[in-house]
């Protein structure tokens, strides 16, 4: 009996080219849950900012469910607007979303200097004052001062806190791009007790 040899030989058949037969099942996975994770952060934006991404209104109204359900019924909703996304343009989406979210990181950028400037305020005294009205010299120096003297009071007195809350917004105001008051002053203030 003749042995056969291991290693094929130049004599032997090439191997049948492979048919591609498609991406593997891990891929799919990878892709389904890519997707997922693109609709769980769809829900966690704004009614204004999904407005922006101009979203199909079936993969729309999926989001707004979304956010009243939790735990597992979560879950499932979250895999199904994964479903519903599945075959739509992606690329788009995602750009769309990453303008949003740099939006989202300037705008929560500016509100953290403008926290910082408000806090070096109300402990630094006339040098901070004395910067700010450097940096915007159309301010009202008494109004600021006023509440600077406000918010240096007892804490958590009433109106140190209102002062608190009126300084920032009045930063916010000198802050604009029009020097104007914004439209939402009120909403969204950080550090507030």
């Amino acid at each position: 009996m003749t042995r056969r040899p291991r290693h094929p030989t130049e004599d032997s058949a090439p191997p049948e080219p492979e048919v591609w037969r498609g991406p593997s099942r891990s891929q799919g996975k990878r892709d389904a849950a890519e997707i997922t994770a693109l609709g769980h952060k769809l829900t966690a934006l704004s009614d204004k900012e999904l407005a922006v991404l101009a979203l199909d209104p079936e993969v729309l109204a999926a989001v707004v469910e979304c956010r009243r359900l939790t735990k597992n019924a979560r879950s499932r909703q979250l895999k199904l607007i994964g479903k519903l996304m599945r075959g739509r343009e992606l690329d788009r989406l995602r750009e769309g979303l990453g303008l949003v979210q740099g939006k989202r990181s300037a705008e929560r950028a500016r509100e953290q200097g403008l926290e910082a400037r408000r806090r070096a305020l109300v402990e630094g005294g006339d040098a901070a004052l004395e910067d700010v009205l450097r940096a915007h010299p159309h301010a009202d120096r008494q109004k600021l001062r006023q509440l600077v003297r406000d918010a240096r009071r007892e804490p958590a007195s009433p109106p140190q806190v209102k002062a608190f809350r009126q300084l920032l917004r009045e930063l916010r105001a000198l802050a604009a791009p029009d020097g104007g008051e914004e439209p939402d002053a009120g909403e969204g203030e950080v550090g507030e007790d």
